[in-house]
């Protein structure tokens, strides 16, 4: 029976649903991780760690505790995906990539424009994570002031309505008769109307292939009539943003990066190349995420100029008021009064727990008397460029090239076999992912 041996074994996880990893990031033990390893090999394991989307569009965070990351011989690639699993991990310090295969066939040719591609993703992750937090604060805030002005409509209806009702026992006349009537001719006609729009929609929905993807239709006519609904529907406007949040992006807090086994037999000329050019990234995304924060910096200090400019022009007319003076003419709209501005902790400093109904929880607000919060992006780039200048200073991330594990059976650009071992006799970068991983889980940690 030796011929029915199987020649190769098929790991039973391949045959599991790897989604069980997202419910677990989840739970209140995952919460206080700070080292993970998983090796799925040929597995899609980057689309799992990125946590689903709550309230305001705000991602969930699996492991929030996280620091160090190692999905060796999975499929990561240097696109989105990686991008939004830097942005998911706001502490991880430490990440290892070893045989995933991250430039796809591109790694011999172009393999030194890729390791700055990489650098300049690992920075700007914390430039999409500030972007995105000032959008969902934008969101919430709307909602809240949306909010407000259904629970006013409603008040107003109630009150409307009581009136009509008050005035209808005492007078019984026919002006009060028509007067409820019409109301209820009105309400009638909104519920008609919505009940219309629904019909549309689902219809909308179902397209056969000969039919038009575009209407004829006097589409200013449309919006009109989408106006007319929204103001019959909430009698009280939305009232004008009081409140101004922003925030600043966050530095990088990534200090090592292992993509070992990208490419095969690596000439040390062309390591350095590919750590150079990962450098150059690195300092391409500092200054980009420096430039977005003295874009925040100077709109923080319009906004506080136009609210004190409100402000005093609001005590002007009071005071004219209280002498007897005609009230002046507001001009413009007001602007927001509460100006706040906001950074993310650093890893070594102690952070609330993300609440998904106030995506202000988790973020230090700042009282900046100056433009001193602008001087650690300063100190990024300084450091930076020293490194650049002077190589016997610390590197700001070491990038090693050193597989530190056996990777799957893959195929090469031309189809060629390539060895999952390969490369792993050489050096490790001194202080790298590797280097803490064996410490971590090795004999060492015992």
């Amino acid at each position: 029976m030796n011929y029915t041996k199987p020649k190769q074994f098929a790991q039973p996880i391949v045959f599991f649903d790897i989604k069980c990893l997202a419910r677990f990031g989840l739970s209140a033990v995952a919460a206080n991780l700070t080292h993970l390893r998983l090796r799925v090999p040929s597995r899609d394991l980057a689309y799992v760690l990125i946590g689903p989307q709550g309230a305001y569009g705000r991602t969930t965070n699996l492991f929030p505790s996280l620091s160090y990351l190692d999905i060796s011989t999975t499929n990561v690639r240097l696109d989105s995906v990686l991008n939004a699993l830097l942005r998911s991990y706001a502490r991880l310090e430490h990440l290892v990539l070893d045989r995933v295969n991250l430039f796809g066939f591109a790694a011999r040719e172009k393999g030194a424009e890729l390791c700055k591609d990489l650098g300049r993703v690992c920075v700007s992750a914390g430039l999409a994570r500030g972007k995105e937090r000032e959008r969902q604060i934008a969101s919430w805030e709307l909602a809240d002031r949306t909010r407000l002005a259904q629970v006013e409509a409603e008040r107003r209806r109630t009150t409307a309505r009581t009136r009509i009702e008050e005035d209808d026992d005492s007078s019984g006349g026919s002006e009060d008769e028509e007067a409820v009537a019409a109301t209820r001719e009105a309400e009638a006609a909104e519920a008609e109307h919505q009940q219309q729009l629904a019909i549309a929609r689902a219809r909308r929905g179902h397209r056969s292939a000969g039919h038009s993807t575009f209407s004829l239709r006097d589409r200013p006519l449309r919006t009109r009539t989408a106006g007319s609904t929204s103001a019959a529907s909430s009698s009280a406007p939305i009232p004008s943003p009081d409140r101004l949040y922003l925030v600043l992006p966050p530095l990088p807090t990534l200090r090592t990066v292992s993509i070992g086994g990208e490419a095969h037999n690596l000439s040390a000329a062309r390591v350095a190349e590919w750590e150079n050019e990962f450098h150059a990234g690195w300092r391409e995304g500092l200054a980009k995420v420096q430039g977005w924060a003295v874009h925040v910096a100077d709109r923080y200090k319009r906004a506080k100029r136009k609210a004190e400019d409100w402000q005093e022009q609001e005590a002007k007319q009071a005071q004219a008021t209280g002498k007897g003076k005609v009230k002046p003419a507001s001009v413009g709209t007001r602007p927001p009064t509460d100006i706040q501005l906001f950074r993310f902790p650093l890893p070594d400093e102690a952070r609330e727990r993300d609440d998904p109904c106030d995506p202000t929880i988790g973020l230090i607000g700042i009282h900046p008397e100056g433009r001193d919060y602008l001087e650690p992006y300063k100190l990024a780039i300084r450091d930076s460029e020293m490194y650049a200048n002077d190589h016997s200073t610390p590197p700001p991330c070491v990038l090693c090239t050193i597989p530190d594990c056996e990777g799957p059976a893959r195929r090469g650009a031309e189809g060629e076999r390539v060895d999952g071992r390969g490369g792993m006799s050489g050096k490790h970068r001194e202080g790298c992912g590797h280097l803490i991983g064996r410490r971590t889980w090795g004999w060492a940690s015992v």
